[in-house]
């Protein structure tokens, strides 16, 4: 299991909830990983929830998750299953069965769970739509290799993302369990449909207005890096969408900042450079 966190309070809660509903299950053999992306994370009681790996520096969610899978690779450990969780998710009761049940039904290599947001509505699946460049909720089943499962929470096949050697280095925040069930192809996906994972979503976004614009750099950037790899032709379109969404936005909410369209534009801008995500943290990123 591996935990990519952003508070220790957060992991600590999700650790133990994990440890607890495990201990029902004694052929279930439980190791907690949690990649932490910051320093001052690291000082974290080990013992309150498993082993603490720092790369190092700030390597995005993708980036850190592969960190961990090359240790375990050069270390020839590949669990059965790598459960990929965000920080700022938590365990419903009864969910480690619905898990299991899933496991010993199917031979999936990638398990999505149906996650209810802090609105209190499950979501099932994602939609991607390569025109427009946005992602939308829906129930019906998976039918073209833009159908994906939410991120927050993922159960993978081990053998299947060393293979394959982890989620894509193109993507520093966003769009890596996109291109990730891409790889696996629809065919070989599952889902629980009952929701056992709540999830407070976008902690890092609303931290500050400055972490909002770092957000908002790096979920364009990862769509404009995504539309050039496999959808070329609709580059210009997803630009106009993405600066669209933006204005409308800030409309909606009745304060319009010009800063998250010209961080939309600048996103553009570096994916069609040669320098792709130059800016790895929020203090080195110039949002004005």
């Amino acid at each position: 299991v591996i935990v990519a966190l952003e508070k220790p309070s957060n992991a600590v809660t999700l650790a133990n909830q994990i440890k607890n509903q495990s201990r029902e299950y004694s052929e279930l053999n439980v190791l907690i990983k949690v990649v932490v992306n910051s320093e001052q994370l690291i000082h974290t009681k080990k013992s309150s929830i498993g082993s603490i790996i720092y790369p190092g520096q700030n390597l995005g969610y993708a980036g850190a998750l592969n960190y961990l899978l090359q240790m375990d690779i050069e270390q020839k450990s590949c669990p059965n299953y790598y459960w990929l969780l965000n920080d700022d998710v938590s365990l419903e009761s009864g969910g480690m069965a619905k898990i299991l049940n899933e496991i010993q039904r199917c031979s999936s290599k990638i398990i999505g769970m149906s996650n209810t947001q802090t609105s209190g509505k499950p979501t099932l699946r994602m939609q991607y739509i390569p025109w427009m460049g946005y992602a939308f909720a829906t129930n019906r089943p998976l039918v073209s290799e833009n159908g994906y499962m939410h991120g927050s929470s993922l159960l993978i096949d081990g053998a299947f993302i060393q293979k394959v050697g982890g989620f894509s280095s193109d993507y520093f925040l966003y769009f890596e369990e996109l291109q990730l069930v891409r790889l696996a192809g629809v065919e070989n996906i599952s889902l629980i449909k009952d929701a056992i994972i709540a999830h407070q979503g976008q902690q890092t976004s609303h931290g500050s207005e400055d972490a909002e614009l770092f957000c908002t750099y790096h979920a364009a950037l990862s769509c404009f890096i995504y539309t050039k790899q496999y959808y070329p032709r609709f580059l210009l379109s997803v630009k106009y969408f993405r600066v669209l969404g933006k204005v409308v936005q800030s409309i909606m909410k009745l304060n319009f900042d010009s800063r998250h369209t010209k961080v939309v534009l600048k996103a553009f801008r570096d994916a069609n450079s040669d320098c792709k995500q130059l800016y790895h943290s929020i203090a080195d990123f110039d949002c004005h």
